[in-house]
């Protein structure tokens, strides 16, 4: 075998066949690489924290709107909505900046965030209006989720997905920051960490 080798060698034609399956080898070897690494798990990122808020989204379908689609720099779309507590909640007559937070009862993503939406409420309440508002719900679904979660503040109810159309919102949870002038200043869409949270208030209130 050794003797046939290096006849190989000494020939055109076995210096060609050497070199295909060195090639060969070389090619398989790049190849078992490329699967390896194709096989990492999907949406993996080197930055976590750009992943952070990442299909913690439940999605959703509203009715159509024909008004203007919202844009962050214009006004804010404008609605006027009762709370649980039988409040009229006028946003064009709010003096503070606001806080949309788009959820529902039945969004394992939208209560997993509900506490540190809590903890905001808590904290900046008096600086910033924060108005829950529940897509495709109903008011006994809410009110029994408020009560369990120990919910404080705006908490409507929005059963006719009018004021989810408005908005052009896609999944919950969904954000929407409005500054006292009623401009909208900022949205997320996806679980929104607690440092994001204090991020965006103080975005609005400093």
């Amino acid at each position: 075998m050794l003797s046939q080798f290096k006849r190989l060698q000494q020939t055109t034609w076995g210096n060609l066949l050497i070199l295909a399956c060195v090639t060969a080898l070389i090619l398989g070897g790049l190849w078992l690489v490329s699967r390896d690494s194709d096989d990492s798990p999907a949406g993996a990122s080197e930055d976590p924290s750009s992943t952070e808020e990442a299909g913690q989204v439940s999605e959703v379908e509203v009715s159509e709107s024909n008004d203007a689609a919202p844009e962050i720099g214009q006004p804010a779309p404008e609605f006027t909505a009762r709370t649980l507590e039988g409040e009229t909640v006028d946003i064009a007559d709010l003096d503070k900046p606001v806080w949309i937070t788009f959820n529902a009862t039945w969004c394992s993503n939208c209560r997993a965030e509900m506490p540190d939406i809590q903890k905001a409420v808590d904290e900046w309440g008096e600086d910033i209006d924060i108005v829950s508002v529940y897509i495709q719900d109903s008011p006994t679904s809410v009110a029994t989720y408020v009560n369990t979660l120990g919910l404080t503040g705006k908490q409507i109810v929005d059963d006719s997905d009018k004021i989810g159309s408005l908005y052009r919102v896609a999944g919950v949870p969904s954000h929407y920051f409005i500054g006292e002038d009623g401009t909208l200043r900022g949205i997320d869409v996806g679980v929104l960490s607690p440092d994001t949270m204090e991020q965006r208030v103080r975005e609005l209130i400093d």
